[in-house]
Formats: structure tokens, sequence, C-alpha cells
């Protein structure tokens, strides 16, 4: 069960309201758990993160990475944002997420040297994605 504070910061990320989640974040009363603990929300088996990366939340996005998000945290069956971001077409979550270091934990296909976003964006000819990884 979410407390308030998180419920609140669920509410703005899933209706795309950015300068909501920007206040939420920056607001200087404590939340009932620490700040640090908050932008890492787990909703529905999904980081807040996730849930912006898969939709595309550019400024979201970018929010929650200026608040310390953890960038390579997954879903409960271990898909991360930067995979999602990678499956989606989503080229400015994706270059986002790799800047603040996302790329770190990408997960490898079995057997290969391939980065599994990397993987999964040219499976689904997400070119401009792809060519992120040769920068």
């Amino acid at each position: 069960m979410l407390l308030e504070d998180e419920q609140r910061l669920v509410t703005a990320v899933r209706a795309n309201n950015a300068a909501e989640v920007e206040r939420l974040l920056k607001q200087k009363k404590r939340f009932s758990r620490t700040p640090k603990v908050l932008p890492n929300v787990v909703y529905e088996g999904q980081t807040i993160l996730f849930y912006a990366a898969r939709k595309n939340f550019v400024d979201i996005v970018e929010h929650l990475i200026a608040a310390k998000v953890d960038v390579k945290k997954g879903t409960d069956n271990g898909i991360t944002p930067l995979y999602i971001a990678c499956q989606e077409g989503h080229i400015a979550v994706a270059g986002l997420l790799i800047a603040a270091g996302a790329y770190d934990v990408v997960g490898r296909v079995a057997g290969s040297p391939v980065p599994a976003p990397l993987l999964v964006a040219s499976q689904k000819g997400h070119v401009e994605i792809a060519k992120l990884w040769l920068y």
C-alpha cells in the first residue's frame, strides 16, 4: 500500500503532470519515507520511472533522474526503463537513461555480447536508438 505522498506522486506521473511531479519532488516537507526512496516508488510491479519511460514522458523522466531515481531498477520480472524505452522507440528517454548511467546494467542476451536494450531496439527497427551506443 502506498503512502499518501507516494500516491500523489504516482497520480502525477500517470497524468503526465510534470509540474506537479517537480513540485512534489522539490517540496520542503519531509516525506513519510526518505526523499531518496520516494522517487523509486513501485506501483503495480513497476517503478514510476519505468511507467514514464514506457509512456515517453520525457519531462517526467528528467525530473525523476534529477531526483536521483534508481535508473537501473526494473520491473518485478527484470525489465528496465531503458529496455522498455528502446523497445518502444523512445529515443529521447533512452538517451536520458543512458546519460544517467542506465547502460551499466542493461543485461545481456544469453551467449551474446550485445546489450538487451540495444538488441530489442535493433529488432524493432529503432536505428536512432541503436546509434546511441556508438557514441
